[in-house]
């Protein structure tokens, strides 16, 4: 069957044949190509091309909506993981964590935009500038990670340059948390995650803020700041190899189809695998410059996905997936008793049954007044998640119910 389909939705072994337009104005010889990987999407992408016709019969179909049905079966609430959470300590209340992680947040995004401007003029990184702010960032996610979580929902296009460095440290802190890395070893990543962009801070300012696709000399440019951050760091006294990798490695793939160096698996460090995913997850939450924002959970169903074609570290996503949650906060979720809700907590012990804000009555198609409701303390199965759904598909604006108190 032929179906006209976003590129934003295809994936390996989708055969398209026709983009719309003449072969001299997309990047392949000929109108008809099979997807043989995600580097191909991107560079379909960057031409500018929002839609393509693609043929069922001869390549796989797109998956047009999330299903979690298997990524659920990998996160079971019997999970030995979560049951090792059980003698930590309880985290501190959200409504009083949150007034001060919103406090560490602003003051990152301070921090890493004044150390930008400070090595535009190719000065060297002060890390007595960046430490505190880690620290701050860390036992906030100690105390309880769902409050800097809550805030990455909060959207703000003209601050997601530097606030892109900051939600990916708080992705980093969360994900090596669960791990039970040691202290030292989660704080040195976690530095390494917020300065994994800084070499951007070199590059010109319209590539950096333009709205438009990249072209292609415009995107060659772009990639260059891996290397330019590795410079950076070279110059700055007391930098771990650790930081210096995740700087210049965020960027490749397990498969060696990234960049600077193309490397492989086994080439790319522990934490450039982990950054990478958290960038990923980030960048795609939020809007860019020729993409719209996705949900939490497309974006994981992506990452599981790009797991699976061996492009990022599978264990890692799924580790990733365990640490900010099944339905992370700020997914819009269908009850089986009908209702539509936002998940305002996630649940370590029981990872399928987060806290979620009931919003909309599906019954009688109409909106509700908010009320928070813990499914991990329902009796039986009255208020169980049977999918997930799109706030845009119901004129559900998420601002409106998960703006931080």
């Amino acid at each position: 069957m032929i179906k006209k389909v976003k590129v934003d939705d295809l994936r390996p072994g989708v055969f398209i044949t026709d983009f719309g337009r003449k072969w001299f104005k997309h990047p392949f010889i000929t109108n008809k190509v099979r997807i043989k990987n995600y580097a191909m999407i991107e560079k379909i992408r960057r031409s500018g091309i929002q839609e393509v016709f693609i043929d069922t019969t001869r390549g796989l179909d797109v998956i047009e909506h999330f299903n979690y049905n298997e990524i659920r079966k990998y996160f079971s609430s019997a999970d030995q993981q979560f049951a090792e959470d059980l003698n930590k300590p309880k985290p501190t209340p959200l409504f009083k964590e949150l007034p001060q992680a919103k406090i560490i947040r602003q003051e990152a995004y301070n921090v890493i935009k004044n150390l930008s401007a400070h090595v535009k003029t190719g000065r060297p990184i002060d890390l007595k500038v960046v430490t505190p702010v880690v620290d701050d960032v860390l036992e906030s996610v100690s105390r309880n990670q769902d409050a800097l979580m809550t805030l990455l929902t909060i959207k703000n296009r003209d601050q997601y340059t530097y606030m892109h460095s900051v939600n990916v440290s708080v992705l980093m802190a969360v994900l090596l948390k669960s791990m039970y890395f040691p202290p030292e070893k989660i704080k040195d990543l976690t530095t390494g995650a917020f300065l994994h962009d800084i070499g951007k801070s070199q590059i010109p300012i319209y590539i950096i803020n333009k709205t438009a696709p990249l072209t292609s000399k415009e995107f060659e440019i772009m990639k260059r700041h891996a290397e330019i951050g590795l410079k950076l760091l070279e110059k700055t006294e007391d930098i771990s190899q650790d930081i210096k990798d995740i700087v210049y490695q965020h960027h490749e793939r397990l498969d060696g189809l990234g960049y600077p160096k193309g490397l492989t698996e086994k080439e790319i460090s522990f934490g450039a695998k982990a950054t990478a995913i958290c960038d990923i997850y980030d960048a795609m939450t939020n809007d860019r410059s020729y993409s719209n924002a996705r949900s939490s959970s497309d974006v994981l169903r992506y990452l599981f996905e790009l797991g699976q074609q061996n492009i990022l570290d599978f264990e890692l996503v799924q580790k990733f997936i365990h640490a900010v949650g099944v339905y992370p906060i700020g997914t819009l979720v269908r009850l089986n008793s009908g209702f539509l809700g936002f998940v305002v907590e996630t649940n370590k012990h029981d990872p399928l049954r987060p806290v979620v804000r009931l919003v909309y009555d599906t019954r009688h198609n109409m909106p509700i007044p908010s009320r928070d409701l813990d499914l991990a303390s329902t009796v039986g199965h009255l208020h169980e998640i049977v999918d997930t759904e799109s706030p845009l598909e119901w004129n559900i604006k998420p601002d409106e119910f998960l703006k931080a108190s």
